[in-house]
C-alpha cells in the first residue's frame, strides 16, 4: 500500500521539470488568454465568451500533457499497455484526441467545484480593467457577464456539437488540423452548455426559495432546530460531513477517474461481457431492430459517442473498486495532507522572507501562489498517477493468477 506514497515521488523526482514547465506553460497560456477574451467582451460580450473556452482548455491540455508526461515513468501502465496495444494491433490515441475525449467530464468536474468559477472571475475582472468608457462607441452596459444564455448562445452550441461529431465521423478523410478544431468546437459547447445549466439551476433554486411553501419549511426546520437540539446537532453535523465529503472523497475519486479518461486512450481495460442477453436486454434489441435502418445507424452513432465519453469513467472505477478500501483510504488520506501542504508551504515562504511593508505583500502574493501552485499541482497529479498505476497492478497480478490456475488445474489431473 505504501507503494502509493513512494511512487508519488518517485514520479515526481523522474518527472520534475517537464512537469512544472507543462503546468507554467498551461498558466501562461491561460493567463494571455483571458486577458485577450476580456478585451473582446467590451467590443462583444458573445466574442469573450468564444475565447474564453480556450483559456481553461489551456489549463485542461496542461493536466492531460502532464498526466500523459507520467506515462513512461508508470511501470504497470507501460507493462499492460505494450501488451494489449500490440494485441490490439492499435498505435496509441493522438493527443487531440485524448483532449478532446476528456473535456466533457473535465469540465464537469471544474464546474461542479467551481474550478472554473476562477476563470469567469478572472475574465469578468479582465473586462473591467481594459473598459475604457470613452472610447467611441463603448458600450457600458455590455459586459463580459452580459452573455446570458439566449437563442444566439443555443445555435453556437447545437452547430459547434454536431460540427464536431461531423469532424470525428469523418476524421479518416480529413487532414489533421482538423482534429485540433474539434477539440475547440468540442470545448465551445461543453463550456456554454455547461455555464447555461449553471445559470437555469440558478435561477430555479432562487425561485424556489422565494415560494411561500420553501420559506415556510426552512421556518420550520428552523423552529424544530431550536426546540429540540439534538436535531440542531444532527443536521449541522450532517451538512458539515456532506460538504467535508464533496471535497475530502468525491474529489479526489472524481481526479482518479478523470485520470483513468486519460489512460484508457492509450491502454483498453477491457470490458466484461456476458453471452446471453437478458430477457429485457433482448426486447429492447428487437424493438429497436423495427426502427428503420437509416434512423437507428444515427441513433447508433450518437449513443456510441456518448458511451465512448464515459466508459472509461466506468473502467475507473472497476478499477478503483479492485484495488481495495485500504488502497483507496490511503490514497483519500494523501490527497487531503497533500492538499492542506500547500497552506503550511505558502506560510513557510513568508516565514522565510520575513516581515515587509502591506504594499510590498500585495504586490509579492500572486507570485508566492503561483510558485506554490507549480509544485503542489505537479505533486497531486503524481499521487494520482502513483495510485492509477497501483490499481493496474493489482489488475494485472488478477490478471496472471486467472491464466495460470487453468493451468495448474490442468497439471494436478
Amino acid at each position: 500500500m505504501l507503494s502509493i506514497v513512494t511512487g508519488t515521488f518517485r514520479l515526481f523526482a523522474a518527472r520534475w521539470p517537464e512537469l512544472i514547465a507543462i503546468y507554467l506553460a498551461g498558466w501562461t497560456v491561460r493567463f494571455m488568454l483571458i486577458q485577450f477574451a476580456g478585451s473582446l467582451a467590451n467590443i462583444n460580450p458573445l466574442l469573450g465568451m468564444l475565447v474564453l473556452p480556450i483559456a481553461v482548455l489551456a489549463r485542461l491540455a496542461s493536466y492531460v500533457a502532464m498526466f500523459l508526461v507520467l506515462r513512461s515513468a508508470m511501470p504497470n501502465f507501460m507493462t499492460m499497455s505494450e501488451a494489449r496495444l500490440a494485441k490490439a494491433g492499435k498505435p496509441p490515441q493522438r493527443f487531440a484526441h485524448v483532449l478532446s475525449s476528456s473535456i466533457l467530464a473535465f469540465f464537469i468536474v471544474f464546474a461542479t467545484w467551481n474550478m472554473m468559477h476562477d476563470d469567469i472571475v478572472a475574465y469578468a475582472d479582465s473586462s473591467l480593467d481594459q473598459f475604457n468608457p470613452f472610447e467611441p462607441g463603448a458600450d457600458e452596459t455590455a459586459t463580459a457577464l452580459t452573455a446570458a444564455p439566449t437563442v444566439t448562445t443555443i445555435i453556437i452550441v447545437v452547430v459547434a456539437f454536431f460540427s464536431r461529431y461531423l469532424i470525428k465521423k469523418f476524421s479518416g478523410r480529413l487532414p489533421l488540423w482538423t482534429s485540433y478544431l474539434a477539440v475547440y468546437l468540442e470545448a465551445v459547447w461543453v463550456f456554454i452548455a455547461v455555464i447555461a445549466i449553471q445559470r437555469m439551476i440558478g435561477t430555479v433554486v432562487q425561485w424556489l426559495s422565494t415560494r411561500e411553501i420553501a420559506v415556510w419549511a426552512l421556518d420550520l426546520i428552523e423552529a424544530a432546530k431550536e426546540a429540540f437540539a439534538p436535531l440542531r446537532w444532527t443536521l449541522d453535523i450532517g451538512a458539515w460531513l456532506i460538504n467535508q465529503g464533496g471535497l475530502i472523497v468525491v474529489l479526489p475519486l472524481a481526479w482518479l477517474a478523470l485520470a483513468g479518461i486519460v489512460y484508457s486512450n492509450a491502454l483498453a481495460l477491457g470490458r466484461a461481457s456476458t453471452d446471453e442477453d437478458s430477457g429485457l436486454t433482448a426486447k429492447a434489441r428487437a424493438r429497436f431492430e423495427r426502427v428503420p435502418t437509416s434512423l437507428r445507424k444515427r441513433i447508433v452513432s450518437l449513443a456510441s459517442d456518448l458511451i465512448d465519453r464515459w466508459r472509461p469513467i466506468a473502467d475507473s472505477a472497476r478499477l478503483i473498486w479492485s484495488a481495495g478500501i485500504v488502497a483507496v483510504a490511503l490514497f483519500l488520506f494523501s490527497y487531503a495532507v497533500l492538499d492542506t501542504s500547500s497552506l503550511w508551504l505558502i506560510q513557510g515562504f513568508y516565514i522565510l522572507i520575513g516581515p515587509h511593508e502591506l504594499a510590498w505583500w500585495h504586490a509579492i502574493d500572486s507570485q508566492i501562489g503561483l510558485v506554490t501552485e507549480a509544485l503542489i499541482e505537479p505533486l497531486r497529479l503524481c499521487l494520482i498517477a502513483a495510485t492509477y498505476d497501483f490499481c493496474l497492478g493489482i489488475t494485472r497480478k488478477r490478471e496472471q493468477h486467472g491464466r495460470r490456475r487453468p493451468s495448474a488445474t490442468s497439471e494436478s489431473k
